[in-house]
């Protein structure tokens, strides 16, 4: 079926205050009640419908088509809001029935339209309770063309009154607000947070929702149907933290791309495309291509659209301004994502809010709305330039579309509405294709069985074919079928024969002379009595229901059978190429032009049965292959063809031919075409691609291209044709209408709406104007095109339409107008004579026209450059939607425009504004700027023709100019140089221009910083007055916000505040530049800034030194002192952090012991790098001052700005036992030697006492001799009196715990290397690349020179790399890391050597990555061994490299990566390598559990004859599993064993009385914790008193404690938990601290008054920050008024 297309025409005109409603009115739903008309008597009539969106006041024309001719215009003068149809009875205007065919219609409805942006929906149509995203089906070649998608939230109740929409899921409306239906596309969209979002539609109809809580993406079709519904884009396609929000589908098939807005407001990524193709599916992993990346950093992109050149649009969300951009506008994506820098333009950041955005590139125009006022703002999308403002009234535009017509929809989220708002655009018109074909057709006379084919010109195998069309067998003589031969000279008959047979349902049957017994391999089914069928111009009947004997010869055949009853002629047809007396036809009942040919081949029809009875010629086709018997098959025929170059052509075919040869191609028309190749296209096989062996001559006169082999030929005009010959008056000639043409050209003009003009040349007959509904979509002003088209002449305005773009050269090129006069285009002259027609679709330009007369009736101006002697018209571009132009009676213009005809008169359309410059306007100065203290630039607004130097004058400083030049490259800029240097000053100066009669102010020369300053004891500068600055920038925040100081020093300082200055300077650039003053906050700045110079880069920044006290926090602001160092770059010393404001984002400091103090920032507000700094302590700082929320403020530029100052003591960070009596002990920085040497500043706990000596290893490590100490023992050293360099004490009572290891004492379970032979498993320490800082030439070795008895050490000489500072770092890899260890096991090694700060620990790695045991201590004696371990079960871990700080091994191993070794000094050193063991513990053991029961006993809470004791923990299932305790010694001590548990298991339990745990009876009641215990490496006996009550004291009936004391906690060492008990004999305050050994303070575990009692409490290793603390010894500690006791405990990891 061939495709109709219906347009719809709407035109706006605003009416003042008429109640009507005015729109962009245009059609949906086009629908036909019957695609067939049945001609007869009366025909039958087809109803056809449509919606308008609204009432079109003008009226509506139904236009019908055959082909491109028009045959009928049936008009509403009236017609409205809904649905609306007239009929159509296949007739013409005067009642006549038209030719059967096919038929299309197009439908054109006419309004007056708005002048402003006008609401036009019905609110009681339009409630919704939670309305979140709208699209609209603008897709003309879709049935569902103007449906609106509305997406609903979440289900609810409004207050509006109407229709209310309400339920979760999307609702589908007409254009005419009508609901369509609902449905949820059975997704669960059940609340607020799982709500369908913003939406857009494909060009499949299909439509996208994304599901505002999950972020996914779901796609229905166009109905939301649910069995249609899959989800497209979900977790597997998204990085963490990524918001799908707004989403938008582009290109078809293979191009299929949908791109998405990420809204996440701290880690969106921004624009992401993903390539759909012909795909329904993303694989897992397609996170997408990152296109855009986020703008300044962020906030929320809502929404994204694309144009049809691939720009990308899309807004950002933020309730405050200058923290997002609503509106920005990329380019195409390439393969790099894109940053701000690349955009094409943005809306400035002062917007806020922006939710949605809609395209409407046929007006060019780009929508967003703001979530927080409701407003919407309309754009330019080429230039971004602010159009329109809609006050809408909504409380939160949620999302916005544009419709095919330019009306916008809006959705308001907060009111529970959506809108539709019709647009500004006057007059308008609009075209809607239909999808619907109307056939007419008239029945056939009769027609079961037709004559299909024959061939009566082939001697000896003449034949006629006939065909039956019904769908069963008929018996030929049984219904009387006769053939009756006719002499086409006379109309008699000359022979007839009675046919015999059966032919069968939808069969053929074959007569064939005399004689014939095969016809091309098939045999005839009859055979005739002669030799010939042709006898002449013959023609032949097929009559039904007669016999051969009604037709005797001689007789006139007549096809009225009044002699012959019942007989009826089914089909007639004449075979030769002329009727000699023209009588036959008459006779047949055809029309004279029906002769078919049999001169070539057969004819036949094609298809079979083609046409019925009453066929035309075109039903039948001359065929090369003879097909009797068998279906009539047509070649592939060529249905288009044209030129893509002078000697290319290309040939499109009805289908693939089977083989092409370039013999068979030629050209008529254009002498001399011969075929080098013909080539079928790879990629289209119907195509073929012809080459001229010469370049073809293009002239007026139309070619045909015939091809031999298909017997198929079509009409172009070959080669490249200039624009000239689509004139009418050129002199060369004028190309026919319709046929195909290719022409190459410059587009000067583009309307956006459906016309381009191309211009071939800068003279006459080079322009055409080429109106299509796509082509201007595709190129812009500048493109060098070449396309193809055909003539058209529309309104005696010739064009070119049907036009299909071949490619775009170049772009960008400039249009240059043909100058002419006005008497060219004189519109007194005929259209006819006039030498306009010449000019018809070139840019022209026409200089000093005076403006006569304005005909507002036809929107034109009436000008005249001779003074009235010719004149022209000029258009106000309505009828060509270019830009509206404004001129003035009696004002002179230069024009440029491009030349038309309408209403009878050529004209001049100016494209826009652009195009016109009024001559009566003098140049005005519109800015000025001293470059240099002598020189000044002035700025006009239109081009100056000459100046002179006498015209130029200052007032305010004396000031005298010796040169007024025109600047060579810009006719609107003029240089002023003066006679001398202007001296600077705040006295305002006025440059007067005498000839142009304009004035300016501005502060000539160069201006010190300090006169922008409000205190500047010199002045102050007026705000918004112009003045040139020279200075140094000390800060940019590379957001809008540059600072610069002239010198150091008071009032030198100011901010530059400019959205651009900060992208072309850096910090250290000297610079000149422009700007005017302006007071923000009261904080002075500079704005509209322009940089004249940049004098030199890198140079140093200065700071002022300043005090505190300058910049008081405490003073007003008009009275601080700090007003004159506002902009400057400051330094303050010794400043100590008071406090921090997390809500102000600021810290208060004070350099003068809290006397005054002020505030730095963090810099939040002015985008520095984030700074931090702790309170408590004291920095050097750097930083700008800056005024903010009525205090004075410094902020840093970033963290080098700020240096921290020591002012805390040293710590103990690491201590070893050298020997039996030697303790090296390392403190955090260097101290002073003479506190050092104090030996009563040490002190070893257990006895050891005060060292005998001191011996300094270097600044921060030291040697202490101590009496004996015992071997694997615990010891304690405090330390007092220790100072830093700086002064600082360290804390009192320092303490660090530490053991003396004996080496060789430690249990070992394997030994994975001896190094008996060599290094075995271990590289050479520089194999890794990880090691750094030392010398190839260091080395590795096996040893058994230092070894322990019985094994073999590795000696490694590490020699330090003195061209690397900063000490070294070793690797030593386990190669390819064969060694394994069980993953909860313990590795050491022992490690020999020193003389430098050395630290070791071991590496792992697991199945996540490289895991890390802690760094430790290495003595820096050499002849000490060190044990350097790592518990990998309990040791905190930190990754390295990929690891996660945390072992995980599946297979319960995990391989050993190495051994790691550093050194902070650059030393060279010998280290000794033994024994690099395992211990792990494979055996279960046994603990046995002794519980005593006595004190309950006495209590009477247990009797021993009735009552059981058992344990429940996590052993039993805590209880589940009964465990009884029995009293096997008589002794009240209750005892079990619990076998296979194994070392480190950490066992939980309570005990409890007759297997209950009421709190009466059960231990530790009402919640209390339960014991623990971690089970030891070998068999154990845990020991309790039932509930840890073991004395019985009665006073009054209660049980207390007779005296203090604090137990030993146990177990101990604990890991994570441990147990302390504690007894109170009275009422008192009671704390129990836990203290780390350097005697800091942990954590309180108690810090209250409390009872007499028994306390059992326990403690889990985290400080009093709630952190995990680090494995050491830890001191307990019980203090109350009248007692205090400690106690030691280790914890181990």
């Amino acid at each position: 079926m061939k495709k109709s297309s219906i347009f719809i025409t709407a035109l706006l005109l605003v009416l003042g205050t008429m109640s009507s409603s005015y729109a962009n009115v245009y059609a949906t739903n086009i629908e036909v009640s019957a695609e067939v008309i049945t001609t007869g008597a009366t025909n039958t009539s087809v109803d056809i419908s449509f919606v308008l969106n609204e009432d079109a006041d003008s009226g509506v024309d139904v236009e019908i088509y055959s082909g491109a001719s028009l045959v009928r215009t049936i008009t509403l003068a009236t017609a409205t809001k809904g649905t609306n149809s007239v009929t159509w009875d296949g007739t013409d205007a005067g009642g006549a029935t038209l030719p059967d065919g096919d038929y299309t219609f197009e439908v054109t409805a006419s309004d007056d339209g708005n002048a402003t942006w006008t609401k036009i929906s019905d609110d009681l149509k339009t409630v919704m309770y939670s309305p979140k995203g709208v699209s609209v089906n603008r897709n003309l070649d879709s049935p569902l063309f103007g449906t609106v998608y509305i997406s609903n939230g979440y289900p609810g109740t409004s207050g509006n009154t109407g229709a209310f929409y309400n339920g979760d899921g999307v609702f589908l409306f007409s254009s005419a607000q009508d609901s369509l239906g609902f449905s949820d596309g059975g997704v669960d969209w059940s609340s607020s947070s799982n709500a369908p979002g913003k939406t857009s539609i494909g060009s499949d109809d299909r439509i996208y929702v994304t599901h505002y809580g999950t972020d996914e993406l779901y796609v229905f079709d166009g109905m939301v149907d649910p069995a249609s519904g899959f989800r497209l884009l979900d977790a597997d396609n998204k990085v963490e933290n990524q918001w799908v929000q707004g989403n938008f589908i582009t290109g078809s098939g293979a191009d299929r791309a949908i791109y998405t807005a990420d809204g996440h407001y701290a880690t969106g990524q921004g624009i992401l495309k993903y390539t759909i193709g012909l795909e329904d599916t993303l694989l897992a992993g397609n996170y997408g291509e990152l296109t855009v990346l986020r703008p300044n950093n962020g906030y929320y992109q809502r929404d994204v659209e694309v144009d049809s050149q691939g720009n990308i649009y899309f807004c950002q969300m933020r309730a405050d301004p200058n923290q997002a951009y609503p509106l920005l506008k990329y380019p195409a994506y390439g393969d790099t994502a894109m940053a701000l820098a690349d955009t094409l333009w943005t809306v400035p950041m002062t917007y806020t809010g922006a939710q949605g955005i809609a395209l409407d590139e046929s007006s060019n125009r780009v929508a967003w709305g703001s979530y927080y006022s409701g407003t919407v703002y309309i754009h330019d999308m080429t230039t971004g330039a602010l159009l329109n403002t809609i006050a809408t009234g909504q409380s939160r535009t949620q999302d916005l579309a544009f419709d095919a017509a330019g009306n916008l929809y809006t959705i308001d989220n907060g009111s529970e509405y959506w809108h539709i708002w019709s647009a500004p655009d006057g007059a308008n018109s609009f075209t809607t294709p239909g999808l619907a074909t109307i056939t007419i057709e008239t029945p056939p006379l009769t027609g079961d069985v037709l004559i299909n084919e024959f061939d009566t010109n082939t001697s000896s195998f003449e034949y006629i074919e006939l065909y039956n069309t019904t769908d069963l067998a008929i018996d030929l003589a049984t219904e009387g079928y006769v053939l009756a031969f006719v002499n086409g000279y006379d109309d008699e008959v000359y022979q007839a024969m009675d046919l015999t047979g059966s032919i069968p349902a939808n069969g053929f049957f074959v007569i064939a002379e005399s004689g014939v017994t095969d016809i091309g391999g098939y045999t005839p089914d009859q055979n005739g009595t002669w030799t010939s069928f042709q006898n002449g111009t013959d023609g032949v009947a097929l009559v039904k229901g007669a016999a051969a004997a009604d037709f005797p010869g001689n007789a006139t055949y007549s096809i009225e059978y009044g002699a012959i009853s019942g007989a009826v002629q089914e089909d007639a047809i004449i075979y030769d190429d002329v009727d000699a007396d023209t009588g036959l036809e008459t006779e047949f009942g055809l029309p004279g032009i029906l002769i078919i040919s049999g001169s070539a081949g057969s004819s036949a029809r094609i298809t079979d049965g083609q046409g019925g009875p009453n066929y035309a010629n075109a039903d039948w086709e001359i065929a090369a292959i003879r097909t009797p018997g068998v279906s009539n098959v047509l070649p592939p025929q060529i249905v288009s063809s044209f030129s893509i170059s002078d000697t290319e052509i290309e040939v499109l075919y009805s289908d693939a031919p089977a083989a092409i040869d370039v013999a068979n191609y030629f050209i008529v028309g254009t002498a001399g075409v011969t075929f080098a190749s013909a080539t079928i296209d790879a990629g289209n096989t119907s195509l073929v691609h012809l080459v001229a062996t010469a370049a073809i001559t293009a002239d007026a006169v139309a070619d045909t291209l015939m091809d031999d082999n298909t017997m198929s030929s079509f009409v172009l005009n070959a080669g490249i044709t200039p624009i000239a010959f689509t004139n009418a008056l050129n002199p060369g000639g004028t190309i026919a209408q319709d046929v195909p043409t290719t022409i190459a050209g410059l587009v000067t003009a583009n309307d956006g709406y459906n016309n381009v003009w191309v211009n071939d040349g800068n003279g006459a007959y080079m322009g055409v104007l080429l109106f299509d509904y796509d082509f201007d979509g595709l190129v812009a002003v500048g493109d060098e095109v070449m396309f193809v088209g055909t003539l058209d002449v529309y309104n005696n305005l010739s064009e070119l339409k049907n036009i299909e773009l071949l490619g775009i050269q170049s772009s960008d090129n400039p249009t240059f107008p043909a100058m002419i006069s006005g008497s060219e285009i004189d519109s007194s002259l005929a259209a006819d004579t006039n030498p306009a027609e010449q000019w018809e679709g070139q840019l022209v330009q026409i200089d000093s026209a005076t403006v006569l007369a304005y005909d507002a009736g036809t929107y034109t101006y009436e000008l005249s450059d001779d003074a009235g002697v010719t004149k022209f018209l000029v258009g106000d571009n309505v009828d060509y939607h270019l830009g509206v132009v404004s001129l003035n009676v009696g004002t002179a213009y230069d024009i440029v425009g491009v030349v038309d005809y309408t209403s009878g008169n050529y004209r001049v359309n100016p494209r826009n504004m652009d195009d016109v410059v009024d001559l009566s306007i003098l140049p005005s100065i519109i800015s000025v700027m001293s470059l240099s203290d002598t020189e000044i630039d002035v700025v006009y607004s239109l081009e100056v023709g000459a100046v002179d130097v006498a015209d130029y004058s200052i007032t305010g400083t004396p000031v005298t100019f010796t040169s007024a030049t025109i600047d060579a490259e810009n006719a609107m800029l003029v240089h002023l140089v003066a006679s001398a240097a202007i001296t600077a000053d705040v006295i305002t100066d006025t440059l007067m221009d005498a000839a142009n009669a304009d004035t300016v102010l501005l502060y000539a020369g160069v201006s010190p910083i300090a006169f922008t300053n409000t205190l500047n004891p010199g002045g102050v500068f007026e705000l918004g007055i112009p003045a040139t600055f020279s200075g140094l920038v000390i800060a940019d925040d590379e957001y809008n916000n540059v600072w610069v100081n002239d010198n150091t020093g008071a009032y030198n300082g100011v901010l530059l505040y400019d959205y651009d200055i900060g992208d072309t300077l850096d910090v250290g650039d000297q610079v000149v530049f422009s700007g005017d003053r302006d007071v923000y906050n009261n904080l002075s700045e500079l704005k509209h800034i322009k940089l004249i110079e940049h004098t030199s880069s890198d140079n140093p920044t200065i700071p002022s030194l300043i005090t505190g006290a300058t910049i008081d926090s405490s003073l007003a602001a008009d009275t601080n002192p700090a007003e004159q160092w506002e902009g400057q770059l400051v330094k303050i010393d010794s400043a100590l952090v008071l406090a921090y404001d997390g809500t102000g984002y600021r810290y208060e400091l004070s350099a003068d012991g809290g006397v005054t103090s002020f505030l730095v920032g963090d810099d939040v507000d002015y985008h520095f790098g984030n700074i931090s700094m702790n309170v408590g302590s004291m920095y050097n700082l750097v930083g700008v001052v800056s005024y903010y929320y009525g205090h004075y403020i410094i902020s840093p530029r970033n963290m080098d700005d700020l240096m921290v100052l020591d002012i805390a003591g040293p710590e103990l960070a690491g201590i070893v036992a050298v020997s039996e009596t030697e303790v090296q002990v390392r403190f955090s920085e260097a101290i002073t030697s003479a506190d050092a040497m104090v030996l009563t500043n040490f002190s070893v706990s257990d006895g050891i006492g005060n060292p005998t000596a001191v011996t300094m290893i270097n600044d921060f490590t030291y040697l202490l001799t101590v009496a004996a100490m015992a071997p694997n023992m615990d010891y304690t050293l405090t330390v007092n009196g220790i100072h830093d360099m700086l002064g600082n004490a360290i804390a009192t009572d320092a303490m660090i715990g530490f053991m003396r290891d004996v080496p060789g004492s430690l249990f070992i379970d394997r030994i994975m290397n001896d190094f008996t032979v060599d290094v075995g498993h271990w590289a050479h320490p520089t194999y890794s690349g990880s090691t750094s800082g030392l010398l190839a030439t260091s080395t590795f070795a096996p040893s058994d020179s230092l070894a322990f008895v019985g094994t073999h050490s590795g000696e490694m000489v590490l020699l330090d790399n003195p061209a690397i500072e900063g000490g070294w770092f070793v690797r030593l890899w386990n190669i390819n890391r064969v060694d394994r260890i069980d993953a909860d096991s313990k590795m050491f090694f022992y490690l020999r050597g020193g003389n430098a700060d050395i630290q070791a620990r071991i590496v792992v790695k697991d199945d996540d990555g490289y895991e890390a045991g802690p760094w430790q201590d290495v003595t820096h004696a050499e002849d000490d061994w060190q044990v350097i371990s790592v518990d990998l079960a309990n040791d905190v871990m930190t990754g390295w490299i990929n690891g996660n700080s945390t072992i995980n091994a599946a297979g319960g191993s995990v391989a050993i990566d190495g051994i790691q070794i550093k050194c902070s000094e650059d030393v060279s050193t010998t280290l000794f390598i033994n024994s690099v063991t395992e211990r792990y513990n494979i055996d279960p053991v046994e603990v046995t559990f002794n519980v005593d029961m006595s004190v309950q006993t006495l209590l009477e809470k247990f009797a021993p004859a009735s009552d059981f004791v058992d344990v429940a923990g996590n052993f039993n299932n805590w209880g589940g599993n009964a465990i009884v305790l029995t009293d096997t010694g008589a002794d009240s001590i209750y005892t079990t064993t619990l076998a296979g548990v194994y070392p480190g298991q950490t066992l939980e339990y309570k005990f409890r009385i007759n297997g209950s745990w009421s709190d009466d009876t059960a231990e530790f009641p009402f919640g209390g914790s339960a014991r623990l215990y971690v089970v030891p490496d070998t068999n154990s006996v845990v020991f309790h008193w039932y509930n840890d009550v073991d004395t019985y004291v009665s006073v009054d009936g209660l049980l207390i404690p007779q005296e203090y004391a604090l137990y030993n906690n146990y177990p101990n060492p604990f890991n994570p938990i441990t147990n302390i008990k504690y007894d109170i004999p009275e009422n008192t305050y009671v704390r129990l601290s836990i203290y780390n050994t350097l005697g800091q303070h942990v954590v309180d575990l108690v810090n209250e008054d409390q009872a007499p009692g028994f306390y059992h409490l326990q403690w889990n290793g985290l400080s009093k920050h709630g952190t995990p603390v680090s494995s050491g010894m830890f001191i307990y500690r019980l203090t109350t008024p009248e007692f205090s006791k400690s106690g030691k405990m280790t914890y181990l990891k």
